[in-house]
């Protein structure tokens, strides 16, 4: 670092390369600085620079001790049950939509290159729009993802937690004959990207998330411990003819695990709905606002 500008070194015998800081980093001392990346944005046909900083900021302690457990599913992101057996349910359905409208765009788009010859004017035409169309679609959804998981957290927080516990869904569909549909949903479900956003953003309130097994916990019935394969969004079950919120079933399974290490200990109290976001599609479809609404309990 010298003279407000990031020094990068390249091979021996040639001159690093300078990158001017801005205002609100270049009083830094150069100890922050942890690593430099150069990303190529495809849109913009264009190289930008990310720089990773070290704020030197240590973590708060957890603001209470409560353990919550959360359902991740493909239709609502998560469902988050505490120790009480409230069940607060985020619902993104706007995710769920981008993810069918990449679908369909792009096998459109394949439709019609795949007509044409390679490297031919209107089949780059085709390329750069299908490039487009994907580097936009990843930044809606990652920032749709990035409201969910600090809606989730602020909640953590107000709750108290200390603890997030998740059910561990990477190995969802392994092993399994799906259906075109469902391998569809599953291959779009960005579980993995939502659990990262998570970590660091629980980290950061001194809250820690930690995995389990999830194995059969939407099928369990969380009263009687009976199995039954759910209809819809909503559970019944055929043996103490328990009737709750599907998702709410999973969380309080999982919460009841976290605890006791057994499903059926925690029923659900009361069920409610957070949407962290509303997306409005007036004019170019990219107004957005933040918002957060509970419904009234189920």
């Amino acid at each position: 670092m010298r003279d407000r500008q990031l020094l990068l070194a390249r091979a021996r015998g040639l001159e690093p390369i300078t990158v001017a800081l801005p205002p609100a980093l270049a009083t830094l001392p150069p100890a922050s600085f942890v690593e430099m990346r150069l990303v190529y944005d495809r849109v913009g046909h264009r190289y930008q620079w990310h720089l990773v900083v070290d704020d030197r900021c240590e973590p708060p302690g957890a603001p209470g001790e409560q353990t919550l457990a959360a359902d991740l599913g493909e239709i609502h992101p998560a469902a988050v049950a505490n120790e009480a057996g409230d069940v607060v349910i985020f619902s993104a359905r706007d995710l769920r939509a981008l993810n069918q409208y990449r679908y369909k765009r792009l096998a459109s788009l394949q439709a019609r290159q795949s007509r044409l010859k390679r490297g031919s004017r209107r089949w780059r035409r085709l390329h750069r729009r299908k490039t487009f169309l994907l580097a936009r679609n990843n930044r809606q959804r990652r920032d749709i993802e990035h409201k969910i998981t600090r809606a989730i957290t602020t909640y953590a927080k107000d709750e108290k937690a200390r603890r997030l516990v998740v059910g561990d869904v990477r190995n969802v569909g392994k092993g399994k004959r799906l259906s075109a549909t469902n391998q569809q949903k599953v291959s779009g479900w960005s579980h993995g990207r939502q659990i990262q956003y998570l970590t660091y953003k629980l980290a950061a309130e001194g809250i820690t998330l930690e995995r389990q097994n999830e194995a059969y916990s939407s099928k369990t019935c969380c009263g009687c411990g009976a199995q039954n394969k759910p209809r819809g969004r909503t559970y019944r079950c055929a043996a103490c003819g328990l009737v709750c919120h599907r998702d709410a079933n999973g969380a309080v399974n999982q919460e009841s695990k976290a605890l006791f290490g057994s499903y059926g200990h925690i029923q659900p109290r009361s069920t409610k709905y957070r949407r962290p976001f509303r997306r409005s599609s007036r004019d170019t479809g990219n107004v957005a606002r933040s918002l957060e609404r509970e419904a009234a309990p189920q």
